[in-house]
């Protein structure tokens, strides 16, 4: 099986045969042709198996894929021209969002621009109130106006949500078919299909954020799979979805919403495999790549998801991974700002031109050229020598537009620079951590990313963590979390009821449906029915609360609704939250939601052979900054591929890796672990917090 994550910069390919051996590989990813970059990794890695691409797709009984193509088409604004028809009087309520400012202490602070123009959110007379009940009946003529005028426009998508459709979907089964009839090559989206529950705002961003990148990413997953089957690929491709589970194509098609976190959603779930083997069920994670810094949670050995999340500042109510971006990438760009200070990201140069030291025509700045210059890089070993950096370029471009602006030199210039980007770096990770009440000090940090190891333990000491752990195959994370991901299926429905509303009886039948679907869709998809899993949740809260919490209910319960023990059950789950609970108040249900998984069989994690020697040869040294030092002073240089189990140093010291490199600052030791992973140990740390 592969795993393959397409990045801003680089595609990285996961291996693992029938004989239990794990390769790695990773391309510059071409943003223009990103199946043909998938399509050149595919060769490369038959070629370095001693045969060819159709040979080597021939044998290939699964491939994973994670994409980039719904996220980029939202954070640079190249969706689809889309369409939205929603209740008369409602049409704007995509650009008033909740009425909240994100930013409420800055006055210029702006919202993101809708993803639909208000010409194309067209209003249909309907309308249907919380309980199902209709009010006033769909109205022919406004939808014939309608869909005219998107006609008109030329549109490639239209997104269908109507007031409480949730509760009563016969007028949007209506307006799909009649938008079906009239525009048969347009991609639509129906709200109560995609995302049945309370909530307007989130209920309408979701479908829409759907139909503005279905078509893109029904384009591209449609290549892809004629490219495959072309070059010779008979075997099941799933795509990872934003909760981190595996979809088939023809299903994540209609949800292709639910692929705006297709590629980082994997890191978590590579974290716990990389964590566990180290001993740790609970871990931060960082996912650095070329354009930028995902910071995630894994407790209890699952990853920290949300029900509602945000991409691109674009609302979405679909379940994810709980993933905060920032843009700390190895392609971020640094630059003065107009008041004098440095900046490092969002920007970033991408994969084209790249970073100066690319040699492609970059002239900015960036945090690659920063760590050349700084001396972590090896400008001869990059992607272990198939690609050279070059330090001129480098030089030129932190000189031009960092060191003489601010009357530096150039070194000095890149510590800046550098510590900047780290200071950003463990905000983000800090906020993360404690946001969900957690202590930095008591848990590790497992790294990922090509650029990941090289920031990662300045980041830790920051932060007060003592360990880091550094897969092995850090470089192409995600692309190794993809292999151990499984079968996922989410489904929701509202139901909106309080106290001694609460009917058992319809709690059950709505459970009992869903899982029906879930199972049939896993079974389609080439699960076995004994081997899918249920597992129910209710989204509850307090009577007159805002927010709510969603708690998991057991099989049983389900079944069985104990009005006093889920009250007592959310109580608890409250109060660890926010440290009370209000167990006199009533109980309000507003959704129930099931999962259903059917777990793949997971590859073991490869283990690694140990050394005679423990501590291994250098392979040289280089003067590089010396964090926490504030100085450069002369790192030992080690070849990490060469190092077996057991093997230890101490730092300051340098790992090179083909795919990534790590630094090692002069507070820490290093442990090579039986899976391969570099674990970081601060020296003198206290290690009651972590469990040791």
């Amino acid at each position: 099986m592969i795993g393959i994550d397409v990045g801003g910069t680089f595609v990285d390919f996961a291996l693992y045969d029938a004989a239990g051996e794990m390769a790695v590989h990773k391309v510059p990813a071409e943003p223009a042709d990103l199946a043909g970059s998938i399509m050149g990794g595919i060769a490369d890695l038959a070629a370095q198996r001693g045969t060819d691409a159709g040979t080597f797709l021939g044998g290939m009984d699964l491939l994973v894929h994670g994409t980039t193509v719904a996220t980029n088409a939202v954070l640079t604004g190249t969706g689809c021209r889309t369409g939205l028809l929603t209740t008369k009087g409602t049409r704007d309520a995509l650009e008033m969002r909740r009425g909240v400012k994100e930013e409420p202490l800055d006055n210029k602070y702006e919202a993101p621009p809708p993803l639909v123009p208000r010409y194309l959110r067209l209003p249909v007379d309907e309308r249907v109130d919380w309980n199902g009940d209709v009010l006033a009946e769909l109205d022919t003529d406004s939808l014939e106006a309608a869909v005219q005028a998107l006609k008109n426009h030329d549109v490639e998508a239209v997104a269908v949500c109507l007031m409480h459709a949730y509760a009563s979907d016969a007028h949007e089964r209506r307006v799909a078919v009649r938008l079906r009839e009239a525009l048969p090559n347009v991609y639509i989206t129906v709200s109560s299909e995609l995302l049945p529950q309370v909530g307007y705002y989130s209920r309408v961003s979701t479908t829409v954020l759907n139909s503005y990148v279905g078509p893109l990413l029904k384009s591209y997953l449609m290549s892809l799979a004629a490219r495959l089957a072309g070059a010779g690929f008979a075997g099941q491709l799933l795509i990872m979805n934003s909760a981190a589970g595996l979809m088939a194509p023809e299903e994540i098609v209609p949800r292709a919403a639910a692929a705006l976190l297709s590629g980082p959603a994997a890191a978590p779930v590579a974290a716990r495999v990389y964590a566990g083997a180290a001993g740790a069920s609970d871990c931060a994670v960082i996912d650095m790549g070329g354009t930028s810094l995902d910071i995630s949670l894994a407790s209890g050995g699952e990853p920290r998801e949300v029900t509602e999340g945000r991409v691109g500042r674009y609302a979405t109510a679909l379940p994810m991974i709980d993933i905060r971006t920032i843009g700390a990438g190895g392609g971020s760009i640094a630059r003065i700002d107009a008041g004098g200070g440095l900046r490092v990201g969002p920007e970033s140069a991408g994969a084209s031109p790249g970073p100066a030291c690319y040699g492609k025509g970059g002239t900015l700045p960036t945090c690659t050229d920063v760590d050349l210059l700084l001396g972590y890089l090896d400008p001869d070993y990059f992607l272990g020598g198939r690609m050279r950096l070059e330090p001129e370029p480098a030089e030129r471009a932190v000189r031009e537009h960092l060191a003489e602006p601010l009357a530096v030199s150039v070194e000095e210039a890149a510590v800046a620079a550098y510590e900047v980007i780290n200071a950003g770096m463990a905000a983000g990770v800090r906020d993360m951590i404690v946001d969900h009440g957690l202590d930095p000090e008591a848990m590790p940090m497992v790294v990922g990313g090509g650029a990941g190891p090289v920031h990662a333990a300045a980041v830790a000491m920051e932060l007060g963590m003592p360990k880091v752990i550094v897969p092995r195959q850090s470089g192409v994370f995600c692309a190794v979390g993809m292999l151990f991901a499984d079968l996922k299926h989410d489904l929701v429905r509202s139901y909106y009821a309080s106290g001694e509303q609460l009917d058992p009886e319809r709690w059950r039948a709505l459970f009992a449906a869903m899982a029906v679907e879930g199972r049939r869709t896993l079974v389609s998809e080439g699960a076995r029915p004994d081997e899918v899993e249920v597992r129910c949740s209710a989204d509850l809260r307090y009577l007159r609360q805002i927010h709510e919490l969603n708690l998991p209910v057991d099989e049983n319960l389900a079944e069985c609704l104990d009005i006093d023990d889920l009250h007592a059950r959310f109580d608890a789950l409250h109060e660890r939250h926010f440290g009370y609970g209000l167990p006199e108040e009533a109980l309000e249900a507003v959704n129930l939601r099931v999962r259903c998984v059917a777990r793949r069989p997971r590859p073991e994690l490869p283990r690694i052979g140990t050394n005679e020697a423990v501590t291994p040869a250098p392979h040289g040294t280089r003067r590089a900054y010396s964090p926490g030092e504030m100085s450069f002073r002369e790192f030992t240089v080690y070849r990490g591929d060469s190092m077996g189990a057991g093997r230890r140093l101490q730092g300051p010291a340098i790992v090179e890796l083909a795919q990534t490199t790590l630094v090692v600052p002069a507070v820490f030791d290093v442990l090579v672990d039986e899976a391969g992973s570099f674990v970081l140990s601060r020296r003198n740390a206290s290690r009651e917090k972590v469990g040791q």
